[in-house]
């Protein structure tokens, strides 16, 4: 779900397991970050869609503070975001976590090589 409003933490997005939904909110995003709506909304997707595909993950437990271009980077600056969107990627730590936890990381790669290209503006 899409909203123009700002979210009560000023983040970006929330995740509400009640309603298995995402809220993107586009408020302010032209100040702190230049990509399109577009990668925004894939990232979500690829973020939370494999909770349907995989009963065990939980992309909250693979969050890391660190900014390494991967998935999992929780970005407290927001302008993070751009770099971890562009980047694209799973850190090897992610990825041993991901295999443990049972999901592929093949498909998920692939995924994420979309959101690259929308975050470039290639697609």
């Amino acid at each position: 779900m899409l909203t123009g409003c700002g979210l009560a933490d000023n983040w970006f997005s929330h995740w509400h397991a009640s309603s298995r939904t995402t809220v993107v909110s586009l408020y302010d995003r032209q100040r702190v970050s230049s990509l399109p709506v577009a990668a925004l909304v894939a990232y979500q997707f690829v973020l939370h869609g494999w909770r349907a595909v995989c009963p065990t993950y939980d992309p909250y437990r693979l969050f890391h503070e660190q900014t390494r271009g991967c998935l999992f980077d929780f970005c407290r600056d927001k302008t993070a975001v751009e770099v971890k969107l562009r980047s694209g990627g799973l850190c090897w730590r992610c990825r041993w976590k991901l295999r443990r936890a049972g999901v592929s990381t093949g498909p998920l790669r692939e995924a994420l090589a979309a959101v690259r290209k929308l975050a470039a503006g290639q697609l």
